[in-house]
């Protein structure tokens, strides 16, 4: 288990914080660890992250099946967003003119955790 290494390493050293930060596919990852064990981390910072789906078609370069994934994105956010919610800070860093992950996805993610009572910040 990721978190539970992730803890006992930071009880070892007697860490003042613990954060997750990734870029692209690392941003996933941290989307995921997050969502796993939310209390673990002081702050999660995906860069350039996304979720699993997206709400993009193929006209963006995304090659989406829709609504397929959009209902995969819908079912990752209702899985982890609660979670991602209760993260100390959650700060999502994305560019608007990203063509290869979704902006347009980050602000999806960032509006739902907020939804669920987070506050999550985008990052741009």
């Amino acid at each position: 288990d990721l978190c539970g290494l992730t803890r006992g390493v930071a009880q070892e050293v007697d860490a003042a914080h613990v954060v997750a930060m990734g870029y692209s596919m690392g941003g996933f990852g941290v989307y995921q660890v997050a969502g796993h064990d939310s209390a673990l981390f002081d702050a999660a910072i995906p860069i350039a992250g996304y979720g699993r789906g997206t709400r993009e078609d193929g006209s963006h370069g995304f090659a989406a099946d829709q609504p397929v994934a959009e209902e995969q994105l819908e079912d990752f956010l209702k899985a982890v967003g609660h979670r991602l919610a209760r993260v100390a800070k959650l700060l999502v860093v994305h560019a608007r003119n990203d063509d290869v992950s979704s902006f347009r996805d980050a602000e999806y993610i960032v509006d739902f955790v907020n939804g669920q009572g987070g506050g999550a910040e985008l990052l741009e």
